[in-house]
């Protein structure tokens, strides 16, 4: 940081709000322009000195406003300062750093950091200024809450539920194998059997298959159930606890960030619902299928293993540049929010000084950041779409042509083979569950 830090104004009402940054920014108390804008509560004339020293307090910076003469900033002023100066017809804000043999050290939200003689200095000094008297600390001993902290007072919470819904997904995962290996029996042995013994067992197995879907339907009624149990716990309740929030706290917020907010939370418990069906659901499924093929064949299972491994590695390094493009993403979002409400609350400034181009330039350069990282992250993701397919036919080719050659030596039925190839469907289907979840 600065020893002097400098801000420059954005429009001419804007110095007492620049002032106020510099000052924050020296204390190392420093807060977002347009957070200080807000509790400022500019007008076209700008913000008083009652209304300086109030915003400065809510920073936890006792001032006190002083009318003196010109002599007595040589000798009771405590720098930095904030002055009040007539520039020809126009009153302006600045930062006094400090007072020097024959010249002051000026931070001007205007200018930047400059040097007026004495002469200059006093012909634009109005009598007013405030100094700080007290810099008090803020509270910033918290506690410690970290995501990890979250996660397992999270399945504290809801561990029964997430039992539950192993437990239904280990039976539909030995049922999804069971009424696997009936094809295998239809393609091998039904040649062998009398009707009224293919119809029976084709019967036996319809029961199982409508007993899985039942337990599939529950699952997903479990699942819902935690979704609203999730919405109500991370959304509903975040936004009534607002009410007891100190009025600082909502005073200082831009309009639409609460919006914004609220609509975070319902991502998040969503999230969980995609987290808990890749974790909990997909896989355990895939756990079941790589002991079925390695019952199968232990050439086969190493195949399918080795190119798992390899596919687990491209959504790992995958995963962590997505993060960071959604980070990117968020980031831009938000200042492209922050520059529509900004034009929104400053729109009669913006009429009034003429800075139409300006203001337009501003929203373009937001607006084009912001979706040349939407593009980059879904340029990204289409490359990895293409990569992920790649390997699944690999995969698909591999294991299918290995199990074709020990078929043609004996080693392998037909229908062994097919419920090879239908084992590899279900993990197709979990490789692209995992995919949606890391774009998620």
């Amino acid at each position: 940081m600065l020893k002097y830090p400098i801000f420059l104004q954005d429009n001419e009402n804007s110095c007492g709000a620049y002032c106020i940054k510099m000052l924050l920014s020296f204390y190392k108390r420093d807060d977002e322009i347009k957070n200080i804008k807000k509790r400022c509560r500019l007008t076209k004339e700008g913000i008083t000195v009652y209304g300086l020293i109030q915003v400065l307090k809510k920073y936890h910076l006792e001032a006190k406003a002083y009318q003196c003469e010109f002599k007595h900033l040589f000798e009771e002023v405590n720098c930095p300062a904030i002055v009040h100066l007539k520039q020809d017809d126009l009153y302006h804000y600045v930062i006094l750093y400090k007072v020097k043999d024959g010249y002051f050290l000026v931070g001007d939200p205007a200018k930047g950091l400059i040097k007026m003689s004495y002469e200059s200095f006093s012909k634009q000094f109005t009598g007013i200024i405030i100094m700080i008297d007290h810099v008090g600390m803020p509270i910033t001993k918290r506690t410690n809450y970290t995501f990890q902290n979250f996660l397992k007072d999270h399945f504290k919470q809801h561990y029964q539920t997430i039992i539950k819904m192993m437990i239904k997904t280990i039976i539909i995962s030995m049922l999804t194998m069971i009424f696997s290996y009936y094809y295998q029996l239809m393609i091998d042995s039904f040649s062998k059997y009398p009707i009224y013994q293919i119809v029976f067992i084709s019967l036996g197995f319809t029961v199982l298959y409508a007993f899985k879907l039942l337990l599939d339907y529950l699952r997903r009624q479990q699942i819902l159930e935690l979704s609203r149990e999730l919405n109500q716990e991370y959304a509903l309740k975040t936004m009534q606890n607002l009410i007891y929030q100190d009025y600082d706290y909502m005073d200082g917020l831009e309009k639409g960030t609460l919006l914004s907010r609220s609509q975070n939370l319902f991502e998040l418990s969503q999230y969980f619902i995609e987290f808990y069906h890749v974790i909990f659901i997909d896989s355990i499924l895939m756990l079941f299928i790589l002991i079925f093929i390695l019952s199968i064949q232990f050439f086969l299972f190493l195949i399918v293993l080795l190119i798992m491994v390899i596919i687990f590695l491209v959504f790992y390094f995958y995963s962590k540049k997505l993060h960071i493009e959604n980070k990117k993403i968020l980031e831009q979002k938000e200042h492209l929010n922050d520059g529509l409400l900004e034009f929104q609350e400053n729109y009669f400034q913006t009429i009034q000084f003429k800075v139409k181009k300006m203001m337009k330039n501003k929203l373009g350069y937001l607006y084009d950041t912001y979706f040349m990282n939407v593009y980059h992250h879904d340029e990204m993701t289409n490359i990895h779409q293409v990569q992920l397919e790649a390997l699944i036919q690999i995969m698909i080719m591999a294991v299918l042509l290995l199990a074709i050659i020990i078929y043609k030596k004996q080693q392998m039925t037909l229908g062994t083979v097919m419920l090879v190839y239908l084992l590899l469907s279900y993990m197709i289907s979990f490789n692209e569950n995992i995919s949606l979840y890391c774009d998620a």
